[in-house]
């Protein structure tokens, strides 16, 4: 459990999601709905609503998977990307071939939002921690 404090440093942080973070929300996990309700303004990419609608599309309650998703949207900032995305894109796609750490396409172009827009990425998956130059946080 957070004390008032953490709280309140977290709100002034600007986040962008991962889209296994915005399914622990979907899935109602106490800490990480928590947390979210703690930050100002909640972001994802373009990359993550997609992640999130072929999980949609795949399931098997697709009706009301797709109206939780789409509540969730609201209350949020969706990236799209564009050409200076696609740039930083490249960098950190350079940057971990030469490092000898590839992660996934999806996770890399969700990491080049967050370079471009200096944000920092909420995520469960650990390879992000190999960009020691993405701020990343680890719920």
């Amino acid at each position: 459990m957070l004390i008032a404090e953490e709280f309140i440093q977290r709100a002034d942080m600007r986040y962008l999601l991962d889209t296994n973070i915005v399914i622990a929300y979907s899935k109602r996990e106490r800490d990480i709905v928590d947390k979210i309700k703690s930050i100002n303004e909640i972001n994802i990419s373009c990359i993550t609503l997609g992640e999130v609608y072929l999980g949609v599309a795949l399931s098997t309650q697709k009706e009301k998977n797709m109206n939780e998703i789409n509540k969730f949207i609201l209350d949020c900032f969706v990236y799209d990307i564009d050409s200076l995305t696609a740039y930083h894109y490249s960098l950190i796609k350079a940057k971990t071939r030469a490092m000898g750490k590839p992660i996934p396409d999806n996770d890399l172009w969700i990491a080049a939002v967050a370079e471009q827009h200096d944000l920092i990425i909420v995520t469960r998956d650990k390879h992000f921690l190999n960009l020691d130059f993405i701020k990343t946080e680890i719920w």
